[in-house]
Parts: structure tokens; sequence; C-alpha cells
């Protein structure tokens, strides 16, 4: 599905944020983003990859690791949108991306710390998922043979894993207590790592912002180009564009396919590996 490439989902995302409320400069965009899947297709696809860090390199099977990225108000209401990507670690040792999200932040973040904290938090609730789904693919079902594994959470963010790494608040940090708190809590637990990643290769960059995906990122985002015939491609792209300059068509609803994806991914994996 298309709707499921990372290196679209904020530009869905913004366009998503349009509905019931589109001009003629938000159709450009709409066009524009067909153009480029046309001129770029792409698939998501169970592809294993390696990281250079020492602690992603001696996680166990089961593992999970997730990158946390935020911009610091870069929507025009001046909310910031968070970028997540989440990896689990199988039988083969390399990682799997299965799950990747943007998502525009329901509050303005008053620093770019308060901003990184909200996404690590959003990063946070979806690592957790997808590891307690992995580790009962691995078990078979048997939830009492279940294993606690490391859970790595990636930050480019000096301020963020700062407070994240101590105890309690401190007068400019007041305001966000609460998630502080349970990111607090959450990364006192043994298995449990913190990870500082250069921001050249925080995948979940081109998550927070439009911008064009640098080739390494493409790989560990599990995205694979595809080789289309011309013609298909001439046929794909003039379908799509008649359809989007079409005037008497309502625009559709753009949606989340991200339900059932996590789930699928993990069983392809298991097929595929194991």
């Amino acid at each position: 599905m298309w709707i499921d490439r990372s290196d679209t989902r904020k530009a869905i995302t913004r366009l998503a944020t349009r509905l019931g409320t589109a001009r003629e400069s938000d159709k450009k965009n709409a066009i524009h983003v067909l153009r480029y899947l046309v001129g770029v297709p792409r698939v998501m696809s169970v592809r294993g990859v390696c990281f250079d860090e020492d602690v992603l390199k001696r996680a166990q099977p089961g593992a999970a690791h997730v990158q946390a990225d935020s911009d610091w108000g870069g929507d025009p209401d001046r909310r910031s949108t968070s970028g997540v990507m989440v990896w689990v670690k199988a039988s083969d040792h390399k990682w799997y991306m299965v799950q990747c999200a943007s998502r525009k932040q329901t509050a303005v973040a008053l620093s770019t710390a308060e901003a990184e904290l909200i996404s690590m938090l959003c990063g946070v609730c979806e690592m957790r998922g997808a590891a307690l789904l992995w580790r009962w693919i691995l078990a078979e079902g048997d939830v009492d043979s279940m294993t606690v594994q490391d859970e790595i959470i990636g930050s480019d963010s000096k301020a963020g894993i700062s407070i994240l790494r101590r105890q309690g608040l401190t007068r400019r940090t007041k305001h966000i207590e609460l998630k502080v708190f349970f990111l607090q809590s959450y990364c006192q637990q043994p298995h449990v790592k913190v990870l500082k990643i250069p921001t050249e290769d925080m995948m979940s960059d081109s998550l927070t912002k439009i911008m064009t995906m640098p080739k390494h990122h493409v790989v560990k985002c599990g995205l694979k180009d595809l080789k289309l015939p011309a013609a298909g491609v001439y046929m794909i792209s003039h379908v799509c564009v008649a359809q989007a300059m079409d005037e008497g068509q309502e625009a559709s609803p753009i949606v989340s396919m991200m339900g059932m994806k996590i789930l699928c991914t993990l069983v392809m994996l298991v097929v595929g590996v194991l």
C-alpha cells in the first residue's frame, strides 16, 4: 500500500489536516504527491538490516528498538510533529521495521526538549505494543514462555535523554511532569536502554518534515524501489492526475491503513525467516 510508505507519511499527514477546508493550493500539493508516487515507485518490504551501535548488535532476538524524533513548531499553528519508527530483532539477528508513524502533537511545545519528550512517549507506546506482539509470536502463543528482552529508545536530543536519565523535575519541566515521570520510571527498568543517535542517522527525521529521504534511510526503513515499465508508469500517472484534477469529484478522506499492518508484517517475518 502506498499510504504505508514512510517517505510520504509526513506529506499525507499534512494533506489530511486540510480535509473539509481544502484550497486550490492543497489540490496542487496533492497532485505533487501523486506525481512523486508515480516517479518514485516503492513498496514496503520485509527486509532485515543491521545497525552499527554496539547496544543494538548485542541485543537478543525478541528485542525492540524505536527511534523517535520531532520538529519544533513546524506547522502553521505552531504545533510540532512526532516521527516514530519501530524495529524488532528476529532469530537471524537482523532488525525488521514493523511500524512507522508521523503524528501531529496535540499541544504546542514550549521547547525543543518538550517536543522531543512527547515524540519519545509516542515511540515508547508504539514499541511496547509491537514488542509484546513479536514476543508472543516467537513464543508460539505461549504467554508463560515469553521472555523479557531489551527495549532500546533512540533519540538525537541531548536535552531529552538527559531528562530521561535523571530523577525528578526541574522548574522548567514541571508543566510536563506526567509524561516525564512515566518515561523516567520506564527507563529505570533493567531491560530498557536509552541510545544517543546522531541526527544524520535518525531514521524518523523524514517523518517530521517534508524532505528527500537519504539512500541509507530508504534501506533501513524497509522501502524497496520498483522498476515499472514506461507504459505502466504513464498509465498510472494519467489515471491519478486525471482523477485528482476532476473538479466534479469530491475529495476523498486520506486515512491511515496501519491497523493490522504490524501483525501482518510480523507474521510474514516469521514465515520468511524462522
